[in-house]
């Protein structure tokens, strides 16, 4: 193929259509808060691969569901949902870049216990660039905090809901 052929290929957007049928897709009524560790292992292919999967893999990130997964020696081990909050909310604080990845967010508290909630509105307020939020849960210590962070992001989508 000669490069006008080459050139007018968008390898990005066909990368960004196959990297999609990669995620995992959850029923509503089955909802689960998981990031997307399907698009990890492409990020190590190449640079082209690289930069459309960290594109998606921080686009929209689920978090707060507990799950199982398997250690270096494949022993089974569960993950608690506000670690994985904990230290994504370390890698968006220590990387600007990623945080400006970051369009929505989806953040769930199991416990509704002050450490997660506040680990979530920090969260928010790092991640300048989020356009739809679905907080499920916060602590009522965290609330006023909440709001004021709410207050300053430039929303297109909310939903709260209230953890019975």
């Amino acid at each position: 193929m000669d490069s006008v052929h080459m050139n007018a290929l968008n390898i990005p957007e066909i990368l960004d259509r196959i990297f999609s049928h990669c995620e995992r897709h959850y029923k509503h009524n089955n909802q689960k808060f998981l990031p997307k560790s399907r698009l990890q292992p492409l990020l190590l292919v190449c640079k082209k691969w690289h930069d459309v999967a960290e594109r998606r893999l921080y686009a929209t990130d689920s978090l707060g569901t507990d799950r199982i997964v398997r250690n270096r020696n494949g022993h089974r081990m569960e993950i608690k949902g506000k670690e994985v909050c904990r230290r994504f909310c370390e890698t968006v604080q220590n990387n600007a870049r990623i945080a400006s990845l970051v369009r929505g967010l989806r953040l769930y508290s199991s416990q509704l216990e002050y450490e997660e909630s506040e680990i979530h509105v920090r969260l928010i307020s790092l991640c300048k660039n989020v356009d739809d939020l679905y907080l499920n849960g916060c602590n009522l210590r965290c609330l006023d905090r909440l709001k004021a962070v709410l207050a300053e992001a430039d929303l297109v989508s909310l939903k709260l809901y209230r953890k019975a």
